[in-house]
């Protein structure tokens, strides 16, 4: 009778953001962002014991990854356009199964893609098969014959939204929204910048693989985590100074925020951690047209119609040409609120005559595809809008949600299949990892489904917490059917292998691929405890003197459009060459 040893495998998920308007101007913000980064790591280097220094191929995120990317590869719109619906699409799903009438929701779906592309990498088996397609690896042809190009056409997409270019002002050739280029006032797709080469709104996405010194990782998964996904990589100690590391993890985290967030892990890190992964987006954008700050004001806002008691909430004002649309055709309205840097838009969409529950009919019959009808049918229009002053600080467990979605397997401990992500050919020759593996060719083991002990605080810490359980072998496992159709998929691919740029790791996907398909590979106990998901959401107004005046044409001008945020609607912040939808908002109650 084989015993598994308990071993733990923790990746850690951060999802940050601010989306303000707030009255601060952006060069000095964007300064100080800057500077702030490199403070932080010379702070956690001076903390850091002399005689434990972590070990670290990580490249710096604002400067020196930027060489990486001098020679950016040429995006397939086509597959852009997939993959960012394939997003918007689970979105949809995922606000669908959030919405509880009760509350607003917010989330990233761009941030879970990161997080969900990474675990998809490492994987095998039914919990490839589940997470591929949850992620929309299914959902086109072309990716399902070429995988690898997922990886690659994401990691640019990435990229693109965070300006990792030689040349910052570099003017984007994909397809911009009709809004952007049929009107007066619209400017060429480049980003915006203070003069310095800085943009003027910041997007930044950081993973950060934080390895046991001990443990080691597939040499081809780390090589496509940190080269195609710009990760930094640091060896740790969590058995022998798990305090140190968990300093050391919450100042990169602390870094990475810019001190929005400066700790993240409250307890000791458990010293069987072999792994953990932190993924950080942060977003701060300023407002193309601001909001008057004297027009803030207490006003109604009707979560079940005109007709129902009203809320009180903070409403603010202001005035201009923002892309609109009537969409009859759905029963609703978008309107735009566009971004400082002529790339990233928050877009309102609300139900005539809206009440959450209309709000929550509306999720399930609009998908992407009617989504992004409206936005090319949107034209810029004079308007007065009303819209609430928000400030959203929520987190959510997502373990049953992604059940109920079908991402089951990773979630069990008998059946959970990540084994790409640790170095398997260490384990089946090493006697003490060995421990931590078995063959899939022998035999599961039966598991305590009980919970183990918290190692982080469920509400404060955003996690995704790997662990393996003890238990004896007792069940055959075969993955036959599974196993050809891959082998299939891995014929089509070595034939188009040259697609791929050598810059971005084909030699490695294709390894990754080879060994996703072969049988005699050992399978690890590794599987997800939880998936926890934290935003820090925020909208207010930006008090400028061009305010003022943008408010007197409007008088001069006449109104085209009244829109008014007082019923419920959802949010989207877009990257709009892209499409990438960085957040999605159900709003049934502003708060502050």
């Amino acid at each position: 009778m084989n015993l598994l040893k308990l071993c733990s495998f923790i990746i850690l998920l951060l999802t940050f953001c601010i989306i303000s308007g707030k009255s601060e101007k952006a060069d000095d913000l964007i300064e100080s962002y800057f500077d702030g980064f490199q403070q932080g790591q010379a702070a956690v280097a001076a903390r850091w014991p002399e005689q434990y220094q972590p070990k670290s191929n990580a490249v710096n995120l604002l400067h020196t990854s930027t060489d990486r990317f001098a020679r950016p590869e040429q995006f397939d719109e086509r597959i852009s356009n997939v993959m960012a619906k394939n997003i918007l699409n689970f979105a949809h799903l995922i606000g669908a199964q959030l919405n509880s009438l009760e509350r607003s929701e917010i989330f990233s779906p761009l941030s879970i893609m990161s997080a969900l592309s990474l675990l998809t990498l490492g994987a095998k088996g039914r919990s490839y098969q589940e997470l591929k397609q949850f992620i929309g690896l299914d959902n086109d042809s072309e990716l399902m014959s070429n995988p690898p190009k997922f990886y690659r056409e994401f990691a640019l997409m990435l990229a693109e939204i965070q300006h990792r270019h030689k040349n910052e002002t570099e003017e984007s050739t994909r397809k911009q929204p009709n809004w952007r280029t049929t009107n007066f006032n619209a400017s060429p797709m480049r980003p915006t910048t203070n003069g310095r080469n800085k943009p003027e709104h910041i997007v930044r996405i950081a993973n950060g693989i934080f390895i046991q010194n001990n443990y080691a990782l597939n040499s081809h998964y780390k090589q496509v985590a940190t080269s195609l996904y710009d990760s930094d990589l640091t060896q740790l100690d969590y058995q022998h100074h798990p305090r140190v590391s968990r300093d050391y993890i919450n100042a990169w985290v602390n870094t990475n925020t810019h001190g929005k967030i400066t700790k993240i892990i409250n307890g000791n890190i458990p010293a069987n951690t072999n792994m953990l992964l932190a993924s950080v987006l942060y977003f701060k954008g300023f407002w193309e047209t601001s909001f008057f700050p004297k027009a803030t004001t207490e006003e109604n806002f009707y979560q079940d119609g005109l007709n129902k008691p009203p809320i009180r909430v903070q409403m603010m004002a202001t005035g201009g040409r923002f892309p609109f649309y009537d969409a009859k055709e759905y029963d609703c309205r978008i309107i735009g609120l566009p971004y400082s840097g002529n790339e990233t838009t928050m877009y309102v969409i609300q139900p005539n005559n809206s009440t959450r529950q209309k709000l929550r009919e509306m999720q399930y019959f609009l998908d992407a595809e009617k989504i992004d009808n409206m936005i090319d049918k949107m034209v810029r229009k004079t308007t007065v809008m009303v819209f609430p002053k928000m400030h959203f600080a929520q987190d959510f467990n997502m373990k049953s949600l992604l059940q109920r979605l079908g991402v089951k397997d990773i979630f069990n401990s008998a059946t959970s299949d990540l084994s790409l992500i640790g170095d398997i050919a260490q384990y089946s020759h090493n006697a003490p990892p060995a421990n931590n593996l078995h063959s899939v060719q022998s035999r599961r083991p039966t598991i305590d489904i009980s919970l183990a002990q918290e190692h982080l605080d469920r509400y404060n810490e955003p996690a995704l917490v790997f662990s393996s359980r003890n238990g004896e072998i007792n069940e055959a496992f075969t993955n036959s059917e599974t196993n050809a159709r891959e082998t299939t998929i891995l014929s089509r691919i070595q034939r188009q292998a040259n697609y791929l740029n050598p810059d971005f790791n084909a030699d490695a996907l294709m390894h990754l691929e080879e060994q996703r398909v072969n049988t005699q590979n050992y399978r690890s106990d590794l599987f997800v405890d939880e998936i926890i998901h934290k935003v820090d959401f925020a909208v207010d107004e930006q008090g400028t003197e061009a305010a003022a005046a943008t408010l007197t044409y409007l008088h001069r001008s006449g109104t085209d459009v009244i829109f008014r945020g007082d019923t419920p609607f959802l949010i989207l912040i877009r990257h709009d060459p892209t499409k990438l939808v960085l957040f999605y908002g159900i709003i049934n109650k502003p708060e502050l």
